[in-house]
């Protein structure tokens, strides 16, 4: 293509905004977990092996980066870090607190790399390397997608991560890790973080909704929606408007049953 698909700021500012009501209603979602306990010691539970799966897929699409090109400027964003440029934009003209430390608890805890350690009982091998959690819950997405190409690409990663941090491990080796690597991953890593993560992307998501009301509709008429204006065509304008329609719209009683005050004990280093 020759054409920049954004001809605006504006134009990404919508994409962003729609696709975290997108991910917002997917990630936060009945249909996937429930929310087990009383305050302050809950906890989440999924309803099937699917539905975490669907979970692991959902939340490391709101991370994953991609090139965005803007009228000969390049950006490297995701999801996540694009509401951050978004916010940035306008932090003058409203409060972006809540909106900012919402963000930056769940960016410090992405970025953390605890120790991650498995026993590999085909080659009598205990192995340990330090991963950030922000990897972690991408090989779980890569994971649960049952995809033979991207299944090699894992087992790539594996075989220079291992080798990197001293363990030897031979080409013919490496395929012995995948499974107890995947069970550490998945069914006890990342369900034990599933609560609070769950509990952090919430605030997140929500923190967002409340700046978006505030910042772009002056009124509830559309006509003073100023902002529509400055976009390119009206593919934007309607991405633009049914991110604010969710944002005002949803039912907050309904999305707040969904989030946990997750118990200390889910809150953990490991």
């Amino acid at each position: 293509m020759n054409e920049y698909i954004f001809k605006c700021e504006e134009d990404l500012e919508a994409v962003i905004l729609n696709e975290n009501k997108d991910a917002f209603a997917a990630i936060i979602n009945k249909d996937l977990y429930g929310v087990a306990g009383t305050p302050p010691d809950q906890n989440v539970y999924f309803h099937s092996d699917s539905c975490f799966d669907l979970f692991c897929i959902h939340v490391f699409e709101l991370l994953a980066e991609s090139t965005v090109e803007l009228s000969g400027r390049t950006y490297q964003l995701s999801l996540f870090t694009g509401a951050r440029w978004l916010v940035e934009r306008h932090k003058d003209a409203w409060d972006s607190s809540r909106f900012i430390s919402a963000y930056e608890r769940l960016d410090a805890w992405l970025k953390e790399k605890p120790m991650f350690s498995f026993w590999c009982g085909d080659i009598s091998k205990q192995i340990e390397f330090s991963l950030s959690r922000r990897k972690m819950l991408r090989f779980a997405q890569l994971l649960s997608k049952h995809n033979l190409f991207r299944l090699t690409g894992v087992l790539d990663e594996l075989f220079q991560i291992c080798n990197k941090t001293g363990h030897d491990i031979k080409e013919s080796e490496v395929l012995h890790l995948l499974e107890p690597f995947r069970e550490e991953l998945k069914t006890n890593r990342i369900v034990y973080h599933s609560s609070y993560l769950i509990e952090m992307l919430y605030d997140y998501f929500t923190a967002l909704n409340d700046f978006v009301i505030l910042f772009y509709t002056p009124s509830p008429r559309i006509s003073d929606w100023k902002y529509l204006e400055n976009m390119s065509s009206d593919t934007f304008k309607d991405l633009f408007y049914w991110a604010i329609s969710f944002a005002s719209g949803y039912r907050k009683d309904r999305y707040d049953a969904l989030r946990p005050e997750t118990t200390r004990y889910l809150k953990g280093p490991f």
